[in-house]
């Protein structure tokens, strides 16, 4: 009878066990699955400096990154982590545009004051645009039929295929950033020393109205979210992310964020913000509703990482700078946004270059 009793009690010890060790591990699935981002993997990369701006070449699958210490553009293989290119003596590259329409890199050179314009397929310089001082931040509207360059007090709109300036317009104060609506006429910029957005009106050529930015200064970054008319602002000091409703100029929500924001954007697909910070980490901030959001998480990464989200990919990607040491190697760091489950994340991989 104690037998008896002893291999019923083992059975149900070992029943039970199975089944918290089953329901453990479907819990871990639950929690990875409803993480905001999935880490895909990790890549050493040695060789370049801090990056100022990174944008996404999809159709080679490289990333493109402005190297403002050492003065150059990294032509990075995000398959491998290479860089398989570098365009020298750029002189303070600011901000990187891919145009995929026709296939051309347009790099905004703050040191030279330039604007430059090269063949993705080749690297060849295609033009030169000079006397554009302090040539800070760049942007292009839907189809890639007209690029803006934001530079001293003005910002310029720039023909994608003769790269002749068609038009500008001055501004009160020094462009930090510009976002222009894919289905409409306007254009929005960051005034950071005074604390302002300018509302551009891009069939008249003028400043259409000036907004405010609360609670907030040296607002650096911009975002948009054209279909429910938001336009998301990046502040510093303190750190907090400002949401405009774009048809009224008002603010409908404000939310506190990491300072030192290098790259804010927004992903439709997810209804999610992802503020990249220098001082080290990534908000994620949840969109409720147009005027309700929620940080879901901050994720720790390596102080002055920049990043670039592609909706094409829905990948967010990152660009760790080199420390001083010799074994500090910079770092490609790619998050899946989707929140998919296809593959598991490969090993940590080193590619010295």
């Amino acid at each position: 009878m104690k037998a008896s009793l002893t291999m019923i009690g083992a059975t149900l010890t070992l029943t039970l066990t199975l089944m918290g060790i089953q329901l453990g591990a479907a819990q871990t699935e639950d929690q990875a699955a409803n993480e905001p981002l999935r880490l895909v993997r990790t890549q050493r990369i040695s060789g370049f400096t801090y990056s100022n701006s990174l944008t996404m070449d999809s159709k080679r699958n490289r990333i493109l990154a402005a190297l403002r210490v050492s003065n150059e553009m990294a032509v990075i293989d995000v398959n491998n982590g290479n860089i398989i290119h570098r365009i020298p003596s750029l002189a303070q590259p600011q901000e990187i545009l891919y145009l995929p329409e026709s296939d051309v890199i347009v790099i905004a050179s703050g040191g030279h004051g330039q604007c430059l314009f090269y063949s993705a397929e080749d690297f060849k310089l295609l033009k030169t645009l000079e006397r554009k001082p302090l040539a800070n931040c760049l942007c292009a509207d839907a189809g890639g039929q007209a690029i803006l360059l934001g530079y001293e007090k003005s910002v310029c709109t720039i023909d994608p295929t003769t790269f002749e300036v068609t038009a500008n317009v001055v501004l009160e104060g020094y462009p930090g950033d510009v976002v222009v609506e894919k289905n409409g006429k306007r254009a929005f910029v960051n005034l950071p020393r005074s604390n302002e957005v300018a509302v551009i009106d891009r069939a008249t050529g003028s400043v259409a109205a000036r907004w405010e930015v609360p609670d907030g200064t040296n607002n650096n970054r911009l975002a948009l979210d054209e279909a429910n008319h938001r336009l998301l602002v990046a502040c510093d000091r303190p750190g907090r992310l400002v949401a405009f409703d774009t048809n009224s100029g008002s603010v409908v929500a404000t939310i506190p964020i990491i300072g030192g924001c290098s790259s804010l954007a927004y992903d439709e697909a997810q209804k999610r913000i992802y503020a990249v910070c220098a001082a080290g980490t990534i908000d994620v901030i949840a969109q409720v509703s147009p005027d309700k959001y929620r940080l879901d998480e901050r994720i720790p990464t390596t102080p002055a990482t920049s990043g670039c989200y592609s909706p094409t990919e829905q990948r967010l990607y990152l660009l760790s700078p080199a420390g001083r040491g010799p074994d500090q190697l910079g770092g490609l760091t790619v998050y899946d946004t989707a929140g998919n489950k296809a593959s598991p994340p490969p090993p940590p991989s080193d590619s010295p270059k």
